[in-house]
């Protein structure tokens, strides 16, 4: 049963839709300062992209209070109550363990399909992409652990692909996984290690696609409300037909499907965000939950946070509102904010960064510079 969300009238001006945005995705005082496990920050925010491990790490850090990078390692290979997986848009995310057969099932046969043409790009039809995904579930039997390299050893020996970073060996790896035959179960080195998914974590059947869809959706609505179904069509990078029958699941509380949605009536009356100071990593959700980013991203400044090629740079944000984005240069945390930093509570932005190098294991040393719109 999908748990549903309550529809209420949505929020009047787009400093509410902010205020609502911030606190479902735990960048307001009072979502973060919860001491919430990391596996219950991941759940509660829609998953973390992932291809960028430590921008996903930063990116639970900022929603959690006190978390670190054992805390993480923990959730991930100790209790095993996140997992690192193939799925929105096709890009590795961290999703809640439990929650992964229902991600499977939904975007599993998307992007296998949709990866077909890309492996015959590289040289294996239907038939070799088939056999190679064989030779990798046999080859993680009986509980062992192979990272990329003994993955495309075994490859080679049945003629199939064969080097490590051969990109023909990772885009079997991502099918296997897609498939539910394989999962990724920590590092082993610089290397990302895989297994048997039914070894790893409890043996679950995949679900059915419809009703998973709509747990999908639901899931969704709740982690980055208010929203609307094109804001869900970007997130998931699902095609028209499934976005529809996952927001089919919820008419009887959207009514028209254009307007946004969202849970918890009595958050209509939250006021407008206070000017509290995150820094977001390469890739957050924040700004990559939605399909668009007017609602953070100055207009004037859209280039410097988003220049193309699939880039989104680590973000200054207060109140809601990008105002600068920064980088780490070996000792140095440097921001380059948009106009100054007027108005901007200088003591949160060094607690920020003071918290940053922390979680790092760094000692860093702040510095600020303004650049101009482009």
């Amino acid at each position: 049963m999908t748990n549903r969300p309550s529809p209420t009238r949505p929020p009047s001006s787009e400093d509410k839709v902010r205020a609502l945005r911030l606190r479902s995705q735990r960048l307001d005082d009072a979502a973060r300062d919860r001491p919430d496990p990391v596996a219950t920050i991941v759940r509660a925010v829609g998953g973390i992209q992932a291809q960028d491990e430590r921008a996903a790490s930063l990116g639970i850090r900022v929603r959690g209070r006190q978390v670190r990078a054992d805390d993480i390692d923990r959730a991930r290979v100790g209790s095993r109550a996140i997992v690192r997986a193939w799925c929105m848009r096709g890009t590795l995310h961290l999703a809640p363990s439990n929650l992964l057969p229902a991600l499977l099932a939904v975007f599993g046969p998307v992007y296998v399909a949709r990866g077909r043409r890309r492996l015959a790009q590289l040289g294996l039809d239907d038939d070799a992409a088939r056999r190679g995904t064989q030779i990798i579930g046999e080859a993680l039997t009986t509980g062992r652990r192979l990272t990329r390299r003994d993955v495309a050893e075994a490859l080679r020996r049945d003629g199939v692909a064969g080097e490590p970073h051969d990109r023909a060996t990772v885009h079997l790896i991502r099918r296997a996984c897609l498939l539910g035959i394989a999962v990724e179960a920590g590092a082993g080195g610089d290397e990302p290690v895989y297994t048997a998914r039914d070894d790893w974590l409890p043996v679950a059947p995949l679900p059915d696609r419809t009703p998973a869809l709509g747990e999908i959706a639901a899931w969704y609505v709740t982690a980055f409300q208010p929203v609307a179904r094109d804001d869900f069509a970007a997130w998931s990078g699902l095609p028209v037909a499934d976005v529809t029958a996952a927001w089919e699941q919820l008419t009887d509380l959207v009514g028209d499907a254009d307007k946004r949605l969202w849970r918890r009536p009595g958050e209509c009356d939250i006021p407008s965000p206070e000017r509290q100071v995150r820094l977001l990593p390469a890739f957050d959700s924040y700004l990559l939950g939605y399909r668009g980013r007017d609602h953070a991203v100055p207009a004037g400044h859209a280039a410097a946070v988003h220049p193309g090629g699939g880039i989104i740079r680590p973000t200054v944000l207060v109140g809601g509102r990008v105002v600068g984005t920064w980088r780490i240069d070996r000792t140095r945390l440097a921001i380059a904010s948009f106009a100054g930093l007027g108005g901007v509570d200088v003591a949160a932005v060094e607690a920020e960064a003071a918290d940053v190098g922390l979680f790092l294991g760094r000692d860093l040393t702040l510095s600020m510079v303004g650049h101009a719109a482009r």
